[in-house]
């Protein structure tokens, strides 16, 4: 087939798959092949973001005739085992190639400019040339055969597309660092679950032995003050212990800066430790949120002097024996929390 019947054929191909689709068949085919699961894919934009308008009229017709022909020489093929070439194939060719000519400003203007989807795949492949950067940084080089590692490499490929690219609109982008991340957050301000602390004890009087041992008043000025008070409130959605920097980067990194609304389901309390049970939604924008790696979804708000955060996974065990306390909200309340990567010291896991 000519060029574009060979696009048309391809397009009969995949026609029936979404994107979604296409991932988990290509991922089955690579597991059956025995190659490594792979939980990332690298994806360049195309088409600029909002509704695609109504094709013109003749474009529209002319694609159908071509997809049309096009399937209509693979059921002959595939009944006579030839290969169909005739008159018709060039003719329908030639039509569509004048049909695209004559829309091309309609068509360019459904598409982003190739600098920035170039600029887009370079970034990410960096992403990912990072985690090797961490690897290779673990491995004895000798001096004088230090090798540029692959990230350096990245961003001078960045800088010379960017130079040769003369059209580009966009910035250069920022090619990731080498730190590790250490968890993937959802930040929740600590002065609005203090507050909300507020609001519930308000109705909820079983709440009282929990301030009472804390030796503060409900209606104190928020934030609550003391050493013992978690600063940065958050929930650990995955932390580095339980998942590589490669799944850290490929599960979490598209919903950094994201809000969501965080419900709000109980308090739980023991001598030690303190924290809120909560749920996370199982999207935003459209987006999976990968479910929180802790069996106990939870924001650590509380320590006793030497006891570790992490403790408050082990709350919901203790409650049977009274070894901690437990108050379950008849109505739920709501946080808005924030994605994040942390790279430094974190508070609670």
């Amino acid at each position: 087939p000519t060029a574009c019947l060979i696009v048309a054929k391809f397009y009969g191909f995949y026609r029936s798959l979404g994107a979604d689709d296409f991932k988990a068949t290509l991922m089955s085919s690579l597991g059956a092949g025995g190659a490594l699961p792979c939980s990332n894919f690298l994806e360049v934009p195309f088409f600029k973001k909002g509704k695609v308008p109504d094709l013109p009229q003749a474009l529209n017709d002319t694609l159908i005739e071509t997809v049309q022909y096009q399937y209509g020489c693979d059921l002959v093929n595939r009944d006579t085992g030839g290969n169909k070439r005739d008159r018709g194939m060039l003719e329908i060719e030639k039509r569509l190639r004048q049909t695209l000519q004559d829309h091309q400003k309609f068509i360019n203007s459904l598409t982003i400019d190739e600098a920035d989807s170039r600029l887009a795949f370079i970034e990410q492949v960096a992403a990912q040339m990072s985690v090797l950067d961490d690897d290779e940084s673990t491995q004895a080089v000798h001096p004088s055969k230090t090798r540029p590692t692959t990230r350096s490499m990245a961003q001078k490929q960045a800088v010379d597309s960017n130079k040769s690219e003369k059209a580009c609109s966009v910035p250069l982008a920022t090619v990731p660092s080498k730190s590790q991340i250490q968890l993937a957050s959802l930040d929740v301000p600590v002065a609005n679950v203090h507050t909300f602390l507020k609001q519930a004890a308000e109705t909820n009087q079983s709440m009282m032995p929990f301030f009472e041992m804390l030796q503060v008043a409900p209606t104190s000025k928020v934030p609550f003050k003391g050493w013992s008070f978690i600063p940065n409130t958050h929930v650990t959605m995955a932390h580095r212990s339980s998942m590589s920097q490669l799944e850290l980067r490929s599960k979490f990194e598209g919903l950094v800066g994201k809000e969501v609304d965080i419900t709000v389901k109980g308090l739980l309390w023991s001598k030690r430790v303190a924290a809120l049970a909560v749920e996370v939604p199982s999207e935003v924008d459209g987006i999976p949120i990968p479910p929180c790696k802790n069996v106990f979804v939870h924001i650590t708000l509380w320590t006793i002097k030497g006891a570790s955060a992490t403790e408050s996974n082990n709350l919901p065990a203790q409650v049977p024996n009274k070894k901690a306390t437990q108050v379950i909200f008849q109505q739920p309340y709501t946080l808005r929390g924030t994605f994040s990567f942390w790279s430094g010291k974190k508070s609670s896991r």
